[in-house]
């Protein structure tokens, strides 16, 4: 889509224009980051009206910019209404949550350099990197009338703004979009020093502090979003292999464990195993009485249910079938949310569950 903007300052128009709004809706379609970018497109367009470029070229790029816009706005709106009280409503477990908003600003540049792959509180390699990427930003500053330093700074900080603003945590994947132009500062600013021994030295720190969170994130040490190491696509193969035709999964959740489900087994797995849930696809076995029952959990349900709701379940499951194996996966303990003050969930439970019953 960007490439088709850059023609539309040449000839063809229509085409370059048609080309444009097809690849940039097709992006926004894609996934909703897509509107980031046509967000950083745009801000490319004030720079370039800032530059003194033509009016009329910038108000017809606006204007396909808008359509492309137009065009996939149902789909965002059907999005939004769908989504939107689920995700307003949840609760994250990011580590930077238990932080006050005005300790979110300074650790962003924090979370820019190192993601979700070491702890807060992890002091030496956070302080360590913080000063280092914050001084780098910083020294840039004294080069702001150069107008590519200034724009890299916009383009970096605006985003930064409104994320220290709008959302409860400082999640990595929002900033996504001044990352490029984050890293460009950086790099720019340790190409300036002079001294070799500063400049390989600040780099060595940041290489092992980058290897440090590395091994983090492969070990599953200090990680974050603990959503993100669920074994789903395990637990799915483990219940396919053991599958009976006949056999009904029910899972507990319509928008996490449901759709999983049904992604992993019928549209990955390219089965037709019915999958029900407790919310919207719900199903009465005690008249159906199918020979076996799975009933596969996740940790969040003791936020989505009444307090008792899953354990009466189960016990009036067991009046007619007996359970015959239990795979539990990823205890909650050893995940990074177990240690935040905010206590989610109680120690004990597992991210992911999954049962079967068989009828007596």
């Amino acid at each position: 889509g960007f490439y088709f903007w850059q023609l539309l300052s040449r000839k063809n128009i229509v085409g370059n224009g048609l080309g444009y709004v097809i690849f940039s809706s097709l992006l926004l379609l894609t996934h909703i980051y897509g509107a980031l970018i046509i967000v950083a497109q745009f801000i490319y367009l004030l720079f370039e009206l800032w530059l003194g470029k033509d009016w009329p070229w910038l108000a017809r790029l606006f204007l396909i910019q808008m359509l492309s816009g137009l065009l996939a706005l149902p789909f965002y709106a059907k999005m939004l209404l769908l989504n939107y009280s689920a995700v307003a409503a949840g609760n994250t477990d990011m580590a930077f949550s238990v932080f006050p908003w005005y300790l979110k600003a300074p650790l962003i540049f924090f979370v820019l350099s190192l993601g979700e792959t070491v702890a807060p509180w992890a002091w030496a390699v956070v302080v360590s990197t913080g000063v280092i990427f914050g001084c780098l930003l910083l020294r840039n500053i004294k080069e702001f009338s150069d107008k590519r330093i200034s724009y890299l700074f916009f383009l970096c900080f605006i985003p930064i703004l409104l994320a220290s603003i709008l959302l409860k945590p400082t999640m990595p994947k929002y900033l996504v979009i001044c990352l490029p132009y984050f890293l460009l500062l950086i790099g720019h600013s340790i190409v300036q020093i002079r001294s070799k021994i500063w400049r390989y030295g600040l780099i060595l720190i940041i290489v092992l502090a980058e290897l440090f969170s590395l091994n983090n994130y492969f070990n599953l040490r200090d990680y974050h979003n603990s959503n993100q190491i669920e074994p789903w696509r395990k637990a799915s193969l483990t219940l396919q292999s053991r599958y009976h035709r006949g056999d009904i999964v029910i899972g507990s959740t319509h928008f996490v464990v449901y759709r999983l489900l049904n992604y992993y087994l019928n549209i990955v797995g390219h089965d037709n195993i019915p999958i029900y849930d407790l919310e919207i696809n719900k199903i009465d076995f005690v008249k159906v009485l199918p020979p076996r029952i799975w009933l596969v959990t996740n940790v969040h349900d003791d936020r989505s249910f009444a307090a008792g709701y899953l354990n009466d379940l189960r016990l009036n499951i067991t009046r007619k079938y007996k359970l015959i194996s239990i795979n539990n996966y990823l205890p909650y303990e050893a995940t990074l949310a177990a240690k935040l003050p905010i206590k989610r969930h109680e120690l004990g439970t597992f991210r992911l569950s999954v049962r079967l019953y068989e009828r007596r």
